[in-house]
């Protein structure tokens, strides 16, 4: 009977890899699928036009914090400029940039399956965790410009780099370079610094080696950032006080203007949040094996989870999804050898991801989602040319795409101005492009606090703006 049992057994097993090899073909093929369609056909998102004009002016030659105002660490930013500037001139810029942060997603795929196989994990699994991390990215906003992917990617890899410290520890010194890095492509990349001390404290084994340990990774830490207020600070003359002051986020983190509802935004995300949900049942398999690297991925969920609290949009989830599914992953690894219910939960996930991807294959982006919205820039040049000093009310895409250069050192959302900023920025201007439909949802509250409020079209009307176009029933160009 027992070697009849055994060969059942492996019969059963060799079925099931087979099975999860054609769920991993089947997460390729989307992949591909979906990565490829939003290159060449997302559209340009509205954080891109303030983002990507930065980037813009960069290549121009302007320097950051003192040309122009900006609230974001301007690491990412480099970077696109930096990768811009080696690429064929031929290549549409938009799919430059797009396309590198595409590359940095599928870069956080990379470092997953490293991740897990440093705990021998088997290589078919960590490579359905590495693809699953990549289509996972995308579902929250990876198709679109933002800054999460630099500062999970480099988040991730320092991890990766802690990781290898454990044989050779001056892997801690290039670890700590990572997460400075992290930092310096978004302020939220911080957060990860709990993680990093409770690995600090507890993957170590003396206080010598934990003394150690520390003292490199601060070293590490501290070298880019010292590089870049060496660079800013002394060779551009950018005052101390004036960087960190533009770095201290004091925009729609903590804007009273900005109307916002939460529980609107909770209720539409939780028909998507389900990657996120998917972590509870964890919790109840943790209690059968409580490790310290269970602990350490856990603890990087959540530490870089708290970015949701200051605005709960979709893209802050991206700097969490690499490290919940490295998380799961790691779970069923130490369980699935010992108890039945975690090899059927194993299923449950596997089956679960594949439904998730059959769901995610069916989508694509229009053909004439770009299309459109270039059309649409054309038309407005045919009416103010580019580098015309413009406001952009909501619509700060369109910042990038016609080449406006707003009345003042900022290429900020306006949303994040106090409304007697707007009112002075309205002073200056000339020209004024209103998306009616964002700018109703941003403002919709406004006539409580601001006189923005009044209507907005009635200030502007008190101003001596006359509507001279309007583009689909939605942008209206407005000229004094």
């Amino acid at each position: 009977m027992l070697p009849s049992n055994k060969h059942s057994q492996e019969r059963l097993e060799n079925f099931g890899r087979f099975c999860l090899w054609l769920v991993n073909g089947y997460l390729l093929g989307t992949v591909v699928k979906l990565y490829w369609n939003a290159l060449f056909y997302a559209p340009v998102n509205n954080d891109a036009g303030t983002f990507l004009s930065l980037v813009e002016k960069i290549r121009e030659g302007h320097i950051l914090f003192k040309d122009y105002r900006n609230g974001y660490a301007p690491l990412a930013f480099h970077i696109l400029a930096w990768i811009r500037e080696v690429t064929p001139k031929a290549w549409p810029d938009y799919n430059v940039y797009l396309g590198t942060v595409l590359l940095f997603l599928l870069a956080q795929g990379l470092l997953v399956y490293l991740t897990l196989r440093h705990f021998r994990i088997s290589h078919i699994l960590c490579i359905f965790a590495g693809l699953w991390t990549t289509l996972a990215l995308g579902r929250y906003e990876g198709f679109f410009i933002f800054l999460e992917p630099f500062v999970a990617f480099f988040t991730l890899l320092g991890t990766w780099l802690m990781l290898q410290s454990q044989r050779r520890v001056l892997f801690i010194v290039l670890a700590g370079v990572s997460f400075s890095l992290s930092a310096l492509s978004k302020q939220y990349g911080i957060l990860a610094l709990p993680a990093v001390g409770f690995y600090l404290l507890y993957f170590s084994n003396s206080p010598k080696e934990r003394l150690t340990k520390a003292a490199l990774f601060t070293v590490g830490f501290v070298l880019p950032l010292t590089a870049f207020l060496i660079y800013y600070c002394v060779v551009q003359g950018v005052s101390v006080a004036n960087l960190f002051q533009q770095l201290a986020m004091n925009g729609y983190a903590n804007n009273p203007n900005i109307s916002i509802n939460h529980r609107s935004m909770v209720l539409k995300f939780s028909r998507q949040i389900g990657l996120l949900l998917s972590i509870a049942p964890f919790f109840f398999l943790v209690l059968f094996s409580w490790t310290k690297t269970n602990v350490l991925f856990l603890l990087f969920s959540l530490s870089l989870g708290l970015s949701t609290l200051v605005r709960p949009f979709q893209h802050y989830f991206g700097l969490i999804i690499s490290f919940i599914i490295i998380f799961q992953i790691i779970v069923f690894a130490g369980l699935v050898g010992r108890h039945r219910i975690a090899r059927a939960c194993l299923v449950l996930y596997i089956g679960w991801v594949s439904f998730q991807t059959i769901a995610l294959s069916q989508f694509s982006f229009a053909e004439q989602s770009r299309l459109a919205q270039y059309e649409l820039a054309h038309k407005i040049n045919s009416k103010w040319p580019a580098d015309t000093e413009s406001l952009v009310y909501a619509a700060p895409e369109y910042m990038y795409l016609a080449r406006l250069k707003q009345p003042d050192d900022s290429f900020a959302f306006l949303a994040n101005f106090s409304g007697a900023e707007q009112i002075a920025l309205i002073g200056k201007s000339h020209h004024i492009l209103v998306d009616t439909q964002n700018f109703e949802y941003f403002f919709r509250e406004k006539d409580k606090v601001e006189r923005l409020g009044k209507p907005f079209y009635t200030v502007l009307t008190e101003n001596g703006f006359k509507q001279i176009d309007f583009f689909y029933n939605r942008f209206q160009l407005w000229q004094r």
